[in-house]
Parts: C-alpha cells; structure tokens; sequence
C-alpha cells in the first residue's frame, strides 16, 4: 500500500512540470515580422530559434503557477530601458549604448507567480508611459515553426522585447529579457525520488510491538 501511495505522489507530480507556463497569442490582423537587421541581436536570437517577434494586439498569460525567473540578455539604447514585474524591477545601464550579455546572461532574480494575465512593464527614460504585452513598443519572441498569423503557443521560456522609439523602428532591440518557468533539473527530481525511497523503506522497515496484556 505504502509503495502505491508513494507511486502516485511521484506520478502526480511529474506532469505538473512538463506542461508549459506560458500562453503567448497573436491575432488575425498581427502579421509577425521577421526581426529587423537592424536588430542588433538578431543572430544572437536566430541561434536560440526566434526570428521573429509578435507585438500589436498580442497576449501573454500564466497558466501554471510556480517559480518564474528573469534574465537580461542585452540593450541598446542611449535611453535608460526599465522592467518591471510583481516582485521584481530592473533597469538597464544607460552607458555603453551596447550590451551583449547573451554569452553571460545576468540573472535578475526569481518571482512566484499565478495563473492568469501575465503583465509585464518595459519603460524608459525619455518615453512618457509604460508597455505591457499588446503594445507595439513590446515585443514576444515568436520561435521557428510558428504561424505568422493568428497564432498561440505554449512554452516554458518567454523572450520579451522593448522598442523605446517613440515613432516604432520595430528593431525591438532596446532591451531584452528572457522569462522561464523554472522546472526542476533532473538532479532534482532524482534527489526527490531518491527521497521518496528512503522514505519508503524506513517505513517497511519500521518494527511494528504488539502490546499483550497478561
């Protein structure tokens, strides 16, 4: 009985990780645009399998609650490029013009968060307001494969992207920041099955003392 309940703990944990957290969409009218040449990371991006990003009308939600963490790949912008997130701010060096930390990403840190509409900030120094998912100012990486048009996709790994022109160059370049649901590596997992074991067998091996009365 102890190794079946022990079993389906195991079993109803393992597929609450393997669903991806993020729900990105795109509608009809959003034609996805190839990142621009311009774009100063556009092969950094290509080597991690995004050419192309959506903005204009686009959305971005949670669907798994967890840990989410945050990195900052790269900027380019005189302007002061800022992020924000509940539980967690970031804003960018305003000098050199260039940063390319896609070699060494800077971990900015990790949020719990919940289901639900996920809404993320770009803003900068020298742009009256803010930009959420849906702006064109804000960019979603969309990988290879994905449809050009009225689009969705499930993943673990969200690529955000801000253009702080105020009349939009879409080179989406002025700073970039990589969401990813953290999943536990496999070291983790076998440490929490091997866990599991040794639970179990301390239980088998517990002696059970039967008290009789004379």
């Amino acid at each position: 009985m102890r190794k079946r309940v022990t079993a389906a703990v195991l079993m109803a944990a393992l597929p609450a990780v393997a669903n991806a957290a993020f729900l990105v969409t795109y509608p009809t009218t959003q034609t996805v645009p190839a990142v621009a040449p311009a774009n100063n990371f556009a092969a950094n991006l290509a080597a991690v399998g995004i050419s192309r990003f959506a903005s204009t009308g686009a959305t971005l939600a949670m669907t798994t609650a967890g840990l989410v963490k945050f990195e900052f790949f790269g900027k380019e912008a005189l302007l002061r490029g800022k992020f924000d997130v509940t539980g967690l701010t970031f804003t960018a060096p305003s000098s050199p013009t260039v940063i390319n930390n896609f070699l060494t990403p800077q971990n900015l840190g990790t949020v719990a968060l919940t289901p639900g509409t996920f809404n993320p900030t770009f803003s900068s120094i020298g742009v009256p307001g803010s930009f959420t998912p849906g702006s064109s100012f804000f960019g979603i990486g969309v990988p290879n494969g994905k449809p050009a048009s009225n689009g969705s996709f499930s993943t673990n790994s969200v690529w955000m992207l801000f253009d702080d022109n105020a009349v939009p160059d879409d080179n989406h370049d002025d700073l970039i920041i990589r969401a990813t649901f953290a999943v536990p590596e496999p070291g983790t997992w076998m440490m929490m099955i091997l866990g599991f074991g040794v639970i179990g067998f301390a239980m088998r091996r517990r002696t059970n003392y039967r008290v009789s009365f004379v």
